[in-house]
């Protein structure tokens, strides 16, 4: 039986760069999701049995980003996991010209995104705010500087979804190994049939 303190989760959480970050930025019902894209997004794949994927993990995931966000809630810089959708109508949105997409971050527009529905039924909405602004360089300076880059968590949370997926044991016996051949218990008995081909 493994014992774990809740203060000790609790004094582990604050001390992650997750906490420090901000947080995650959370989309909630409704249309007040508000964000602005500070970093350039890091592609990863994630399936939501397995965890994020990993080379050699033998599962294929669902491309989504990580990048720093400006949440517009609360004016806090956090982590996003942009979905799929969204980056498909970022690069529309690029390619049309009617936008100042450019490659370049901070972007200069904020999103809006409206969620409804849960589960399986949720659906998401995504709109450019048409009024341009700057995020100053030396806001962003301040708040990214102690932050890891996105690939440096991306590759982080990959070591350890390996890690626990090769310690997946059934019964606390490791996967990998091997119980030796069963013997049979009559043997040598005088109990033995014989099984005529």
């Amino acid at each position: 039986m493994t014992k774990t303190s809740f203060k000790d989760l609790v004094d582990q959480a604050n001390k992650s760069e997750m906490k420090k970050s901000g947080g995650f930025f959370q989309i909630n019902d409704g249309n007040k999701n508000v964000m602005r894209i500070l970093t350039t997004p890091a592609v990863f794949y994630k399936d939501f049995e397995n965890g994020i994927c990993y080379e050699g993990g033998g599962f294929k995931g669902t491309p989504m980003a990580l990048c720093y966000v400006l949440d517009r809630g609360d004016n806090q810089v956090k982590l996003a996991e942009l979905k799929w959708g969204l980056m498909q109508k970022l690069a529309v949105w690029e390619e049309s010209g009617d936008y100042e997409i450019d490659g370049t971050f901070p972007m200069k527009n904020d999103i809006r995104i409206t969620k409804e529905g849960s589960g399986k039924q949720t659906k998401y909405d995504y709109n450019l705010i048409p009024k341009e602004s700057i995020v100053p360089q030396d806001y962003l300076d301040k708040e990214l500087k102690d932050k890891k880059s996105c690939s440096e968590i991306i590759e982080k949370w990959q070591k350890e979804n390996e890690q626990s997926h090769k310690n997946d044991d059934v019964d606390g016996v490791d996967a990998d190994f091997e119980l030796p051949p069963m013997s049979d218990p009559f043997e040598g008995q005088g109990n033995e049939k014989v099984i005529e081909a």
